[in-house]
């Protein structure tokens, strides 16, 4: 029983992308160990991602400025905004609703903030969750569909953590730009994929710490090497 509770901790397979469940981590004590995998499965998926489709990105015209904009600020300017800031941010706009009982004012909360970061039109889904959540019969049924259909909020959050990241790119959009975009990102759709897992298994607090510690190495790297 123990061992099946320590694979369920540490668990990354094809099987969540196909078909997720909002299973939590059965042993607290196997929870580092869980949380390594994911950060080593995140950091190396993310860096062959990258250069697997790096050509693809210099092909469809994408050209990168977030080190430019990052060059912008001093080091611990730097350290604040990627490690501390945007993993924040984000884990609150995209992965804290991510339970299995759904709360309706963390739908709204995270809408509310992507409405500031992202687009403007979340706040309509910000008050349409805040309605909801006031009238009992359509907050139940939201309730019972959420629990019983985790792929779509999962699948929805992930995608879009991932696209949002074009910002990171300049580019002139033609339909081979459009068509690359999903390549583009895929180093943060995969890492979107690991931080929800992160998430769901260990709860809001890990996932985001989880972002944070990869955010710091890739910084990390990134400034020893240039």
């Amino acid at each position: 029983m123990e061992n099946d509770s320590a694979s369920e901790d540490a668990r990354l397979s094809f099987r969540f992308v196909r078909s997720p469940d909002w299973l939590r981590a059965g042993k607290s004590q196997h929870r580092l160990k869980g949380l390594t995998i994911l950060f080593f499965c995140g950091f190396v998926g993310a860096l062959a991602a990258w250069q697997l489709f790096a050509a693809v990105s210099e092909a469809a015209g994408y050209t990168s400025i977030l080190e430019s904009e990052l060059d912008l600020y001093s080091s611990w300017q730097q350290i604040l905004l990627v490690v501390l800031l945007a993993p924040l941010l984000e884990e609150v706009t995209y992965r804290l609703p991510l339970q299995a009982n759904l709360s309706l004012p963390l739908v709204a909360l995270s809408c509310a903030i992507g409405a500031l970061m992202v687009a403007w039109p979340l706040i309509i889904i910000s008050i349409i969750s805040l309605s909801v959540w006031a009238m009992r019969p359509l907050k139940q049924s939201a309730e019972n569909w959420w629990r019983d259909n985790p792929k779509w909020p999962i699948w929805i959050a992930v995608t879009i953590f991932g696209l949002v990241h074009l910002v990171n790119f300049e580019v002139d959009w033609s339909l081979g730009a459009i068509l690359a975009a999903p390549f583009v990102v895929s180093p943060q759709l995969w890492l979107g994929l690991v931080f929800t897992i992160g998430r769901i298994r260990y709860g809001w607090f890990a996932g985001l710490g989880l972002h944070a510690a990869h955010n710091l190495t890739v910084w990390t790297l990134s400034t020893l090497i240039s």
